[in-house]
C-alpha cells in the first residue's frame, strides 16, 4: 500500500543503541515523521531528551510515534499494587504527550475562529461549525490519544468561541 505514495528522498535517523529509528519523507504530498521506539527498561532521562530533541530537529509537523515506550502513563490504573507517583520517563513522556496534542491544538482553534469571525455567517451557521467542525478537533485528541484538557486550555477554546458565536456581540 506504502509502494508509489511515499516519496523516493528520505531523511532516517536513528541512534547508535537502536532504540529508535526516525524517517522523514513525503506521503501524499504531505510531509511525515514516522518514528518507532524501544525506549529502555530503566530510568534514562538522556534518552527521552535526546529522543525528542531529534524530533524538533527533524522539524515536521505531521508525526507519528509508536513502539514501547516501556512506561507507565497511569500507575493508579496499570500498576498493582495501585501507586500515584510517576516516574521520570511518564513524566517527560506526559509533558510532550501534552505540548504536542493540546498545546498545538488549542492554538489552532483559536485561530481557526479569529478567521472564521470575520465571515458572513448566520448565527445558526455558527452554532453548526462549532457542533461540526471545533467539537470534532476537541474529542478526538482528548478520546483516542492520551491527552487532558487543562481548566486554562477549556478557557481559552471556551473565550474563542462565545466570541466567535456572538461575532463580537453581547450575548
Amino acid at each position: 500500500a506504502w509502494r508509489g505514495h511515499f516519496s523516493h528522498k528520505l531523511w532516517v535517523t536513528e541512534d547508535n543503541e537502536g532504540r529508535y529509528i526516525l524517517v522523514k519523507g513525503m506521503l501524499h504530498g504531505e510531509t511525515v515523521l514516522l518514528g518507532n521506539i524501544y525506549a529502555p527498561n530503566a530510568q534514562d532521562g538522556e534518552f527521552y531528551t535526546v529522543l525528542f530533541s531529534q524530533l524538533v530537529d527533524m522539524d515536521c509537523a505531521n508525526i507519528i510515534l509508536a513502539g514501547d515506550f516501556n512506561c507507565v502513563l497511569c500507575p493508579k490504573m496499570d500498576k498493582l499494587p495501585p501507586q500515584s507517583i510517576l516516574t521520570k520517563n511518564s513524566k517527560a513522556l506526559w509533558q510532550i504527550i501534552n505540548e504536542e496534542n493540546i498545546n498545538g491544538m488549542v492554538q489552532d482553534l483559536r485561530e481557526m475562529l479569529t478567521r472564521w469571525r470575520s465571515l458572513p455567517i448566520s448565527f445558526l451557521g455558527r452554532i453548526n461549525l462549532i457542533k461540526m467542525v471545533i467539537l470534532l478537533k476537541i474529542l478526538y485528541p482528548t478520546g483516542m490519544l492520551f491527552a487532558i484538557l487543562k481548566s486554562e486550555d477549556i478557557k481559552v477554546i471556551n473565550k474563542a468561541m462565545v466570541d466567535f458565536i456572538w461575532a463580537g456581540r453581547k450575548p
